[in-house]
């Protein structure tokens, strides 16, 4: 079974874009995916900037943090899953990335904004997703122990089918 994990982005959205878009760990872009979005670095950008300015009334990316405002809790711009296999699942990274193109629809819906990247540069096949904080309605995404409960029995679901 794939192991599921979260990590909240607060700063560097484009970044984390470019991170989980790179041609070398995804086979120049063969494995990556829009779903309400496109795969590339700076429309995506656009696209979850637009949404995010939209419903969280603040800009998306934050040059610098006041001091009296450090400890303050920024709102989450993107979130970032990772659902690695085990090398001995000997899964193809075509069948990684449909089941994480499967579990991304599931888990999340049909109207937010999601990446799905599949990285093939290490011993272990893995994707990557961005994840808008919002969906197209403005419905926030929160992500806690039960949400990811569930994401995880989905993708357990996803594959064992």
């Amino acid at each position: 079974m794939p192991v599921v994990k979260h990590i909240a982005v607060h700063a560097s959205p484009k970044a984390f874009l470019k991170y989980i878009l790179n041609g070398d760990k995804n086979s120049d872009m063969k494995y990556a995916t829009g779903i309400n979005s496109v795969a590339d670095v700076e429309q995506s950008y656009q696209m979850f900037e637009g949404n995010f300015e939209r419903f969280a009334k603040e800009k998306f990316f934050k040059y610098t943090v006041e001091k009296e405002n450090r400890n303050a809790k920024e709102k989450i711009r993107l979130h970032h899953y990772i659902q690695s296999f085990s090398p001995d699942e000997k899964i193809s990274p075509e069948e990684a990335h449909r089941i994480g193109l499967e579990w991304a629809k599931k888990t999340f819906g049909s109207n937010r904004q999601i990446i799905c990247s599949t990285h093939i540069d290490r011993h272990h096949i893995h994707n990557h997703f961005a994840v808008a904080a919002y969906d197209d309605s403005g419905v926030k995404w929160h992500d806690n122990k039960k949400t990811l409960t569930t994401a995880r029995k989905i993708s357990d679901d996803i594959s064992l089918k």
